[in-house]
């Protein structure tokens, strides 16, 4: 007759004696459970106080370590405590049958009713998978007697293998209105504003001018939001004179492109620099002129600049203001274009090309939508991810997410330097949390999980439960 008894006892590291006597007579503790996890492995380590432990003769106990969760289970090798008559039953039988299918070999053998304290420290590694996360590892006792009656003591909860701490990404906001990158100049003769297609570099800047706003309206019709053009005029003669002139120069551009494209004059904005002031100091201050610092004093501390323009002329009886009339200002007579357009979403092949050949070109949106097409934690994703933060560095959201991805690889140098830009949203928050999670300080985790939790963010929510979870048996 089989006999069958369940007793459900929760079991905690340090395991209360008082406790231990409800597994009368085989009394067992356990002391300085622990699971490890690091490297794809998971040791378990346990040891067991078996000093008071009783087993009749004719009985055996198999204590069983079992990783268990819902309906997985994992059995790792067992230790055996046999009563005195039964360990001689078994060893006959070893003896006379050899090693039986039924009868596996024992993670060791252990003999009770010794003297003094009777300890054990039970060790074992293996592989760690993925369904043992948020499982348990327990104990199970089984005593076997004459007659193979079998009796079932108790199960033993030790440990819970705790999930790994889960970071949070976030979304970048993705800005619909970009920019053309490409900013060209149109440029003048001397006292002109008349567009000269082989004057200086106009050919090339025209056709690059041309292809960018074709290229808008052939993908993306309707979609520009407004043409800005500034004219310039170098700085000699009247003031009053050159803003005419540079205005001029701007409506020469705007007209142009008018002509050429469909497209309606409102969405094209004109102003005006009437004099290059700032052109004529950059240009001075990557030059050798002998007097740069003269020039320089004139520029910055003459207001009107009639005057500024004067006192130039008499600087070295105009030897240094011909050269600037040769060698710079020809440069400063021009119309700036750039174009502000209402981007369409590039499809995945477009973000991949672009990603190969510009990832510069991509907004930290769109570099985050394409690090969505790969696994969490794959190289291609995290390679991304690190890109957009090179790309990106004062984004608060390419600061979290490259943090998320150093926290997923023990980085916590560079995690900590990236969330220290992340600002304070609930996924960085969080991820501040899984930081002093892994730095062992978990109080300060626990408050952080608990703030990330308050503002709605699920990865919190996790990690606190499991946290907490992991506390409780500690």
């Amino acid at each position: 007759m089989k006999k069958i008894h369940l007793f459900i006892v929760t079991f905690l590291i340090g395991m209360n004696p008082i406790l231990a006597e409800q597994y009368a007579p085989y009394q067992l503790k356990v002391t300085d459970s622990r699971l490890v996890k690091e490297n794809g492995r998971l040791s378990v380590e346990f040891t067991i106080d078996y000093s008071s432990l009783e087993v009749p003769a004719n009985d055996e106990l198999i204590v069983t370590p079992v990783i268990t969760k819902g309906q997985d289970t994992l059995s790792l090798p067992f230790l055996l405590f046999p009563g005195k008559t039964r360990d001689k039953a078994n060893q006959r039988k070893m003896r006379l049958y050899g090693k039986e299918e039924n009868f596996p070999v024992p993670y060791a053998t252990l003999y009770p009713g010794g003297k003094g304290q009777l300890l054990f420290t039970y060790r074992q590694q293996l592989p760690l998978e993925e369904w043992m996360y948020g499982g348990q590892l327990e104990l199970l006792q089984n005593v076997y007697g004459c007659a193979d009656c079998h009796k079932i003591l108790a199960s033993m909860p030790l440990n819970y293998i705790a999930n790994p701490p889960q970071v949070a990404f976030i979304i970048p906001v993705i800005d619909q209105q970009q920019k053309d990158t490409l900013t060209l100049y149109v440029h003048f003769p001397w006292d002109q504003a008349v567009i000269l297609p082989d004057f200086m570099n106009n050919a090339t800047a025209l056709g690059r001018m041309d292809h960018s706003i074709e290229s808008i309206l052939r993908k993306q019709p309707g979609k520009i939001q407004q043409i800005a053009l500034t004219g310039y005029a170098s700085p000699e003669g009247k003031y009053t004179y050159n803003a005419r002139l540079a205005g001029r120069r701007a409506n020469a551009v705007k007209e142009y492109i008018l002509r050429k494209h469909d497209i309606t004059g409102n969405l094209i904005a004109t102003d005006t620099v009437p004099e290059d002031w700032q052109g004529v100091r950059h240009w001075v201050d990557s030059s050798n002129l002998k007097y740069k610092k003269e020039i320089v004093d004139i520029i910055d501390n003459t207001p009107d600049p009639d005057a500024k323009d004067n006192r130039l002329r008499r600087l070295d009886k105009s030897v240094t203001y011909n050269r600037l009339l040769r060698q710079a200002y020809p440069f400063l007579r021009r119309v700036e274009y750039r174009v502000n357009y209402h981007a369409a979403p590039l499809t995945l092949e477009e973000l991949k090309t672009v990603y190969r050949t510009h990832p510069e070109k991509l907004s930290p949106a769109e570099l985050y939508s394409l690090c969505q097409t790969y696994p969490q934690g794959s190289p291609e994703f995290n390679e991304i991810i690190f890109t957009t933060v090179r790309l990106y560095p004062n984004n608060a959201a390419a600061n979290n997410n490259a943090a998320a991805v150093a926290l997923q690889q023990n980085d916590m140098a560079h995690a900590k330097a990236y969330l220290s830009q992340a600002g304070n949203t609930k996924e960085t928050v969080n991820n501040r949390g899984v930081l002093f999670q892994l730095e062992g300080n978990i109080p300060e985790a626990i408050q952080c999980f608990k703030e990330a939790c308050a503002n709605g963010c699920q990865e919190s929510i996790q990690n606190l439960n499991n946290l907490e979870r992991t506390q409780s048996i500690q």
